[in-house]
């Protein structure tokens, strides 16, 4: 239907330019000279003969030959008395022959463009974002004809701003490289980046290497000009999450150190109600925290995020629905940070508040919301747990099983952990039939799945039922269910050793003494001596593990007992002797500060 509208377009210029004595080569004339009256549009004639000159490439001299072609356009499509060209009807018809002329000639754009009037502009940028979309190549010309004034600049990013099918990326990409080529005037380049809203189109989808180069961008812009240290800031904290898009966790955290250090010193800059500045600071602490947990340096970690815990109370941020959010995975991850440095009681009172904010979250969203309650309320029931404190542990673990089930979950895995927690209380609290019907429950959404991820789940599954059976003397079931435990955990241990081998050695001493305790003590002793051969493996690759010889040390003496009571005297005082060595040297060289050397 276009099309052929656009033909009969096209066929009735040829008659009317001839009837009108225009002269030209080709169709393609009357193409260029019809898109860029559609394109541009202008009120007066002088605006109507400047765009044809440039167009034709014309001089003073030609302009009669600007009159007629411009005259010819009027008649074409008249304006009527507040406009000398009328616009060109349907939109879509306007649209395919603008974009199909200056897709073959960009310099539709680039040589009229800086020429015409603001009105002038405004009228054509829309169609020229929008025509970027589907040729990125227009995006080049029409950029590098922007960038010859302050005001197209202004225009064209207001344009994008608000095109409702979004920014096109061809046109993203010529922004971008403004901002990161050292060639673009320094102050250009700052009038760009005080015009940009929102950083985030600038990153989206960009690895660390350009996204460093766009960060090292804003670092020319804040060389010696202050007030361009917070959009330096904000380019940082998207440097960041390009770099642990990529895994790239060390190189993380060097930036987000720096990001902290700039925010800091924005923070003491800025005045008590720049909560805006303090927010950034914030969470800038809160992804510290959270790298430095990743490199194996809690206490580092917990003291970033007690200074963001502190930044938001300041805010206060637990009577503030817009900050509540982060204060709550703030409070949690120190709460989590508190445990793991060996303050329990504190970490109680820090997960409690997290679960109170995430509580009051899910009252206003609660499909969003639902999930972090019930993860923290997890946390919670094992901070109870290894308080002593069963009661509380058994209601916060059933709470979030509840949680869970009215908010659904699409693979089941986190309904299946909840429930073994749950069970583990229920365990405490003597409620052993009641636990190994919440690991039924939880074995059955694993063994639906199928998958890796559920296997290992289903592993630890098994290790607790046989726990719970042996608890009610079922000693039977209880060795069925570890013999299914090991299996898989040999299974996990075989694809991804550094992960599983600990866990399946800790498996198979467990399944040894539930043999011992049954009279089947040769068998014992191979599932203890292969449980002591991982461990040996552990300290040879990592003299420095103390846990693990402290372990080794054990297992060696329980498997000399077993062998003293099988007859063979001799293996048992070796491995009594080894044993106790072991052990020795482990807290030794703890107790002296310094390090084990095998």
């Amino acid at each position: 239907m276009l099309g052929s509208l656009f033909g009969r377009e096209r066929r009735y210029w040829e008659r009317t330019a001839v009837a009108a004595q225009i002269s030209y080569t080709s169709p393609a004339v009357l193409d260029e000279a019809v898109a860029v009256a559609a394109l541009y549009g202008a009120k007066a004639a002088e605006e109507a003969h400047n765009v044809i000159r440039r167009l034709m490439h014309l001089d003073g001299r030609d302009g009669g030959i600007a009159r007629r072609l411009s005259g010819w356009l009027r008649e074409q499509y008249p304006g009527g008395s507040n406009r000398y060209w009328g616009r060109l009807a349907p939109v879509a018809l306007r649209e395919r022959i603008v974009v199909n002329a200056v897709a073959v000639n960009p310099t539709m754009v680039s040589a009229i463009l800086p020429h015409v009037t603001t009105d002038q502009a405004r009228r054509a940028l829309p169609l020229l974002v929008r025509a970027c979309a589907r040729h990125p190549d227009l995006a080049a010309p029409l950029w590098t004809a922007a960038l010859h004034t302050q005001q197209l600049i202004t225009l064209l990013l207001d344009t994008m701003a608000a095109t409702p099918s979004g920014v096109p990326d061809a046109l993203t990409d010529e922004i971008r490289a403004a901002l990161i080529r050292p060639q673009t005037p320094v102050d250009t380049a700052r009038f760009i980046a005080d015009r940009i809203r929102d950083q985030s189109g600038l990153f989206a989808g960009q690895g660390p290497a350009v996204a460093g180069q766009l960060v090292n961008g804003y670092r020319r812009l804040a060389a010696d000009r202050r007030e361009y240290r917070p959009a330096l800031a904000e380019a940082l904290r998207h440097l960041v999450a390009s770099q642990v898009a990529e895994d790239q966790y060390s190189a993380a955290l060097d930036t987000v150190s720096e990001e902290v250090d700039l925010r800091r010193a924005l923070a003491e800059a800025a005045p008590a109600d720049a909560t805006e500045v303090f927010e950034g600071l914030n969470a800038a602490l809160f992804t510290q925290a959270d790298l430095l947990d990743r490199e194996g340096r809690p206490v580092h970690a917990l003291a970033a995020v007690a200074a963001a815990v502190d930044g938001y109370e300041r805010l206060g941020a637990a009577n503030d629905s817009g900050l509540r959010e982060r204060f709550a995975a703030a409070l949690s991850l120190h709460g989590r940070l508190l445990d793991e440095t060996g303050r329990p009681e504190e970490a109680l009172t820090s997960t409690a508040a997290a679960a109170a904010q995430y509580r009051l979250l899910a009252e206003d969203e609660p499909e969003r919301h639902l999930g972090s309650l019930a993860s923290a309320l997890t946390e919670l029931s094992s901070l109870y747990r290894g308080l002593g404190q069963h009661r509380p542990a058994l209601e916060a673990s059933t709470e979030a099983v509840d949680l869970l089930r009215r908010r659904g979950d699409p693979d089941g895995f986190e309904l299946a952990a909840a429930l073994q927690r749950q069970a583990t209380d229920l365990g405490d609290q003597g409620s052993h039939q009641a636990a190994l019907d919440r690991i039924a429950e939880a074995i059955g959404i694993y063994e639906r799945a199928s998958t890796d991820q559920s296997l290992a789940g289903m592993a630890a599954a098994y290790h607790a039922r046989a726990t719970h059976l042996s608890d009610l003397d079922r000693a039977d079931e209880a060795l069925d269910a570890l013999d299914d435990a090991v299996t898989a955990y040999r299974v996990l241990a075989a694809r991804s050793p550094a992960e599983y081998r600990e866990v399946l050695a800790i498996a198979l001493t467990h399944q040894a003494a539930q043999l011992d305790d049954l009279g089947r003590r040769h068998d014992a002793v191979n599932d203890l001596a292969a449980a002591t051969d991982i461990y040996q493996s552990v300290v040879t690759e990592n003299p420095l593990d103390l846990a693990a010889q402290r372990r080794l040390g054990a297992y060696k003496i329980e498997l000399g007992r077993m062998w003293a009571a099988l007859g063979d005297t001799q293996r048992a005082a070796r491995l009594h002797r080894d044993g106790e060595l072991l052990i020795q040297h482990a807290t030794e060289t703890e107790e002296s500060g310094g390090t084990a050397t095998g």
